[in-house]
């Protein structure tokens, strides 16, 4: 809980959160407490990868040059990759076990 934010689909420069506005991908930004504690969406993934080998590319590898890096501070969901779903519950689990360290 916390540690990522419910994702926001942009449709013509308006956010919707909501299911039927779903694509093939997601920008899902970092929560209060994954921010508080890793300050930035690399440092989050680099963590990641060294604790639990689950690689995450932050959203600083995908920003738009034109908008700068602000807003950067999450990551990018390819909905259709292979074993999204098998991935998405282990990221789920590494979530639960940063919540122990706590």
């Amino acid at each position: 809980a916390g540690w990522l934010l419910p994702p926001l689909f942009e449709l013509d420069g308006k956010n919707a959160s909501s299911p039927k506005h779903l694509c093939c991908t997601l920008f899902i930004a970092l929560g209060p407490r994954a921010l508080a504690r890793f300050h930035t969406a690399e440092a989050f993934s680099q963590y990641l990868i060294d604790r639990f080998g689950l690689c995450l590319v932050p959203g600083e590898c995908f920003y738009d040059p034109e908008r700068g890096a602000e807003g950067t501070a999450g990551f990018r969901f390819g909905l259709g990759r292979r074993k999204f779903a098998e991935n998405l519950a282990y990221l789920v689990v590494c979530l639960w076990e940063l919540d122990k360290e706590e």
